[in-house]
């Protein structure tokens, strides 16, 4: 794995740093290319799961089990940032190029994966 490839692994919200929030979205890169995205409610939760590769410095290619998720030369850049603005704490942050409805700016919440080894069959990759 790559230093470029680690730095993207973990859970990722667009919550994290906030103190109170109703609902969320995460994303989760995992070491062996497989990734989601989740979208959390108080009511209700979804999830695209996704193939994920380094295609460039900085730059992604999702593929998704949907045919509508696929994106590729997605940019992205990870980097220490104060989480919210004004608080003086600082945290990693992913700020990724994808359209709404997905999140754009994400902290991590943790490199530790234990846990989010759900059985799951990915799309091909290839």
């Amino acid at each position: 794995m790559s230093l470029d490839e680690y730095e993207l692994i973990g859970i990722w919200s667009a919550g994290a740093g906030y103190y109170a929030t109703f609902s969320d979205r995460v994303m989760v890169f995992k070491p062996d290319g497989i990734g989601r995205v989740e979208f959390r409610t108080v009511y209700s939760n979804s999830i695209d799961y996704f193939r994920w590769k380094i295609v460039a410095p900085g730059v992604l290619e999702l593929t998704g089990d949907r045919p509508s998720f696929h994106y590729s030369a997605v940019s992205y850049i990870v980097s220490e940032k104060e989480r919210p603005p004004g608080t003086d704490e600082w945290m990693m942050v992913l700020q990724i190029a994808l359209p709404d409805p997905y999140p754009s700016m994400l902290g991590l919440v943790s490199r530790d994966l234990t846990g989010w080894q759900e059985p799951y069959s990915p799309p091909s990759s290839g």
